[in-house]
């Protein structure tokens, strides 16, 4: 909206903004209940649409890109590197959601696998295209353009169209990212509602679509009430630039602290939730649904947990020291889950302890971003920089501990995996 309300400052606020978002999620809420064949369109169509501009950008720009703007005279620094990289893990996460409507495609098996390799391969060749092209077009004069330099390239190359160009590419590259969640999520609350974990009713199949239209009709009602008024309309002028804020809070040590805190705690909190499950069914021979509800409980545990956190920074404790004692839990609790020698009730009660204590560290380091951060508006920047860590940690704790499990011999021969978290 914000990008849009520079072309349109109408739409910036009050009714008109109220309803063109109406009228926004509707379109995508009966597309996408008439089958994830309608909606995928709208996903590709936008897709397509959005890439148009960048690669107008990138045909045009070679003509005026200079060769001497690309010459690399001194190699990166160790937080130059760090910096790109943090840009680069979320410019290029996504293609997961492929995964949550393969209930609905033909052959997922072949397809989704070949689409996400092809959407991440065509991404990485469209982004060092356009880098490219932005270096050798602006040179040093780069880094003055922090916070919209495509927009500087294509003016340059295409003139005040081809800012114009950009702005619309935006306002169509926000648009599709909305259309691909609309179109994914919805289905995880339908299998979590078919599984019991959430209302039965959400889990209503259309008689002439086939597609979960409540849970469809639900998330995206959600969405836009919670856009309406949690997200506040937007301000123009002033500000830092993008990269100056993620350069100025990579380096605040107290805010990599608590990225590695995180990553540490996450990594840790998903690896025992799948194994819960894997354990449950697989050497235990437990029901799919009780190891479903087994689950439910080590996931509601944390609740209070981070509740509990919240509490005790209030009353004054130290947040290293809220951060050491849940790690220090988390440390015991997770040697008696895994070790094989105790009984089954004493593991699973330390499974769900686990989770209690260690759902103090969430509020702690979610709470301690806006104390470490430079400015209040580096306060985002240094939350979004504490997710990234997180989804490391989602992404490499079950993985690294799966690994473990395989080549030593069980599960129990993971536990210094976890330790190392």
């Amino acid at each position: 909206m914000g990008s849009l309300a520079t072309v349109v400052p109408s739409l910036g606020r009050g009714v008109p903004r109220a309803l063109f978002l109406s009228l926004l999620f509707a379109a995508f809420t009966m597309l996408n209940i008439r089958g994830t064949k309608a909606g995928s369109r709208a996903v590709v169509t936008l897709t397509v649409l959005k890439l148009a501009p960048l690669l107008i950008l990138l045909v045009a720009g070679l003509g005026s890109v200079q060769v001497a703007n690309l010459a690399w005279t001194d190699p990166p620094t160790v937080g130059g590197l760090a910096r790109g990289s943090l840009l680069l893990v979320f410019a290029l996460t996504g293609m997961e959601i492929a995964l949550t409507p393969t209930g609905e495609i033909e052959n997922p098996a072949r397809t989704v696998p070949i689409a996400a390799l092809l959407g991440v391969a065509v991404t990485a060749a469209l982004y060092l295209g356009i880098h490219l092209v932005a270096q050798g077009v602006l040179g040093a004069d780069l880094a003055t353009f922090s916070a919209a330099p495509l927009a500087e390239v294509a003016e340059r190359a295409l003139g005040p169209v081809g800012r114009g160009l950009m702005v619309a590419g935006a306002v169509v590259s926000t648009t599709g990212y909305l259309s691909g969640d609309l179109l994914s999520t919805p289905r995880s609350l339908y299998a979590l509602a078919t599984d019991g974990l959430l209302p039965k009713g959400l889990s209503v199949i259309h008689q002439r679509f086939q597609t979960p239209w409540l849970a469809i009709a639900v998330y995206t009602a959600l969405v836009a009430v919670l856009l309406a008024r949690v997200v506040p309309a937007p301000r123009f002028g002033g500000g830092i630039a993008s990269l100056r804020l993620v350069a100025e809070s990579v380096i605040r040590p107290g805010s990599m602290a608590l990225c590695v805190v995180f990553f540490c705690y996450v990594g840790q909190w998903t690896s025992l939730m799948v194994w819960l499950p894997t354990f449950l069914i697989g050497e235990r021979g437990a029901s799919p649904a009780a190891a479903s509800l087994v689950t439910a409980l080590y996931v509601a545990a944390n609740i209070p947990g981070n509740l509990s956190g919240g509490w005790l920074l209030k009353r004054g404790m130290a947040r290293w020291l809220v951060i050491l004692v849940a790690s220090a839990a988390m440390a015991l609790t997770a040697t008696c889950a895994l070790a094989a020698a105790l009984p089954d009730g004493l593991r699973l009660a330390s499974v769900l302890v686990f989770s209690l204590l260690g759902g103090m560290i969430p509020a702690a380091v979610l709470g301690g971003g806006p104390v470490h951060a430079r400015s209040p508006q580096h306060i985002a920047t240094t939350q979004g920089m504490i997710m990234q860590g997180a989804q490391l940690g989602q992404f490499f704790g079950p993985l690294f501990v799966a690994l473990a499990a395989q080549g030593l011999g069980g599960w129990s021969a993971s536990l210094g995996v976890m330790l190392a978290f």
